[in-house]
């Protein structure tokens, strides 16, 4: 058409009043190509500015001028009628459409032939016998979904509801990255060895992991960089200049990498005396020329592992994500939990989850007692197994416990294990070698009620630690975590923040999980009940949508895009960038990861890695009598900054 990004719309006005003549409706199966991309809305307007005169035109044509006669009672006869009053209705709006009429009546005639076998119609491409079409028994629950079939011709109107997406606004802006530090090359890699693979891929699509297959399985739980990777990738807010960006995410699978199935890399992501990990890092940052001292602090890392398993120069990082507390002062961590690609435990089937139904078992215990150099990890979990063994019901119910044997090789299945999950009313998490534990986020999406030891926490810290004595607080190595000393109730509420005080249950000790959990289920079931039902509503905020249930509202991923929004906006109301950043450096290339600088408060000065800056937070709430946000005070302690 004369006018650009038309064609589409005008061809859409044509069909419907052709449908609309004959009486039929118009279904859309699912898209051949999924086409993401961000426009600009200023380049745009420049192409169709003229053709706003005229659609006002074209459109009063559609809506109250075409007529079509009795006989025209197929679809080609009535498109033909309808080229002709094209043809002389709106050529005198432009030459262009008496082109358009002949063109159509043409396709239509080609079209007849073709239906009556005059014309065969050969594929450009080689024909592809052995696949099926990709939209065979499909129906798209990107728009709409129901509860009454899989077939929408066969759904009424009012089966039908809208699917609702993230409503987040963050612009990210993600790194096209060589060849060498993508996750295509970590999975090419994965896919060369011959070592044994469960069914499922590498956290990027939905899938029911048949059995557990040795460190596969294991070191899955550390890939949700992938997961991140392919949401941020199709992010419907993803821009591709980055003077628009809120957000830079670096895709680089730093976790993966050092995880990988076939050898791992653990603390600080080292292998003994192998540096190539730290050069492929130095030079992955080296190669981001967006990244210098003014833009670091909005450049996004997805280190998805565990705590202190990372390379120092991406955890000294300002800005990651990853699955437990805080190792460098003045970065902010936003912890996250691991990736879950169970079909059961995707957001739309936890929303038809029965949470409160009566369960079968008292407590299940899976847990590995794994010696090193003869010792136990923890005495905790001897102990505790050791208890439980002993008690073989609680208040008339079962209590079944198993033990991993060795390292990881499971007695039952995967999905018995989830199984037994779902039937039980609760799951202690004991404590292992670092503060993550898978087994905490897969027993609340099943729905089982987490119990934990709780310790004293490290910094006077009034939340309790679960993994040790004066350790960090489970409200720094817990995702998305509410706490009533630092957040307001609206904070919770406006952030989606998870208050774990509502549904996990603390003891002091081993000996205390008996006594404890016989008289909830004895004499308190309003309490379970309450605790069952407080999971019910934050247990999509521990998985990630992924297929039909992508960028699903308060899911892990929205979540991780409201604590960004919100990182950001902290950020720039005491940054001096301006709104833009007009101050990129392209060719820049990489930073220093451990600053010295020294910021000044009136007349006292701060060293960016010093712990006064921590001082400065408690001079600040001595003084004012304020609970600082821990968002706030992850400001304070990066920059110093004066308020």
């Amino acid at each position: 058409m004369p006018w650009a990004r038309y064609d589409d719309m005008f061809s859409g006005w044509a069909s419907k009043s052709v449908a609309d003549h004959l009486g039929i409706g118009i279904k859309s199966g699912m898209p051949y190509i999924r086409h993401d991309k961000a426009s600009n809305p200023f380049v745009n307007l420049k192409k169709e500015y003229k053709g706003l005169w005229w659609q006002e035109i074209v459109l009063r044509f559609f809506m109250t001028e075409v007529t079509y006669s009795a006989q025209a009672d197929t679809p080609s006869k009535a498109y033909k009628e309808l080229a002709g009053q094209i043809r002389a209705t709106l050529t005198s709006t432009h030459q262009y459409f008496d082109k358009l009429a002949t063109s159509m009546e043409l396709w239509t005639d080609f079209w007849d032939r073709a239906e009556n076998g005059d014309l065969k119609f050969l594929p450009t491409r080689q024909n592809k016998t052995a696949l099926d079409p990709i939209n065979q028994g499909y129906y798209s629950k990107d728009t709409y979904f129901t509860e009454t079939g899989k077939n929408l011709n066969l759904v009424r109107h009012n089966d039908i509801t809208r699917k609702e997406r993230s409503s987040a606004k963050l612009k990210v802006f993600v790194y096209e990255l060589e060849h060498e530090f993508t996750l295509e090359k970590y999975i090419e890699d994965i896919n060369s060895h011959s070592q044994p693979r469960s069914n499922c891929d590498w956290n990027m699509n939905v899938c029911a992991e048949e059995n557990w297959i040795g460190q596969y399985s294991s070191m899955r739980q550390y890939g949700a960089d992938a997961t991140l990777i392919k949401l941020f990738r199709s992010y419907a807010n993803r821009v591709f200049d980055p003077a628009d960006a809120d957000i830079f995410v670096v895709p680089f699978p730093h976790s993966s990498i050092c995880r990988t199935y076939v050898h791992q890399c653990w603390t600080k992501c080292r292998c003994g005396r192998d540096t190539e990990e730290a050069m492929r890092v130095e030079k992955m940052l080296k190669s981001l020329k967006y990244l210098n001292d003014k833009t670091k602090t909005f450049h996004l890392f997805l280190l998805t592992g565990d705590t202190e398993n990372h390379a120092d120069a991406l955890t000294s990082m300002p800005l990651y994500v990853s699955l437990g507390g805080q190792e460098f002062k003045g970065s902010t961590n936003i912890v996250i939990p691991p990736a879950n690609t169970e079909p059961e435990y995707q957001p739309s089937a936890l929303a038809k989850f029965d949470w409160t139904k009566p369960k079968k078992t008292a407590v299940f215990l899976n847990v590995g007692l794994v010696k090193i150099n003869k010792r136990l990890v923890n005495s905790e979990r001897r102990d505790a197994f050791s208890v439980l063994e002993k008690t073989p019901f609680i208040a008339g119910l079962p209590v079944e416990v198993h033990e991993i044997l060795g390292h990881r090789q499971f007695v039952l299945s995967t999905q018995e294990t989830w199984q037994k999950y779902r039937e039980s009313y609760f799951c202690p998490i004991l404590p292992g070698d670092l503060p993550y534990q898978k087994r905490f986020y897969d027993v609340v999406a099943a729905g089982c009620i987490p119990v934990v030891i709780a310790y004293a926490s490290r910094d006077n810290n009034p939340h309790k630690s679960w993994w040790k004595q004066g350790s960090h607080g489970y409200n720094v190595t817990h995702p998305f975590a509410y706490s009533n000393f630092t957040h307001t109730v609206e904070d919770k509420q406006r952030l989606g923040l998870v208050d774990y005080s509502e549904f996990v249950v603390e003891v002091d000790s081993v000996h205390s999980i008996v006594p404890v959990l016989e008289s909830l289920l004895k004499n308190d079931s309003e309490a379970i009940l309450h605790m069952q039902t407080a999971i019910a509503k934050v247990a999509k905020k521990f998985v990630y949508g992924l297929g039909d249930d992508m960028y699903t509202p308060g899911d892990a991923f929205d979540s991780i895009l409201i604590q960004l929004e919100e990182y950001h906006s902290l950020r720039r109301s005491s940054s001096k960038g301006g709104e833009g950043f007009d101050f990129l450096q392209e060719g820049r290339g990489g930073v220093e990861t451990k600053s010295e600088t020294v910021s000044f408060c009136g007349d006292r000065k701060w060293k960016a890695t010093d712990t006064s800056c921590d001082s400065r937070v408690s001079f600040l709430t001595d003084r004012y009598n304020l609970a600082i946000p821990m968002a706030i005070q992850a400001v304070l302690k990066e920059n110093c900054a004066c308020v």
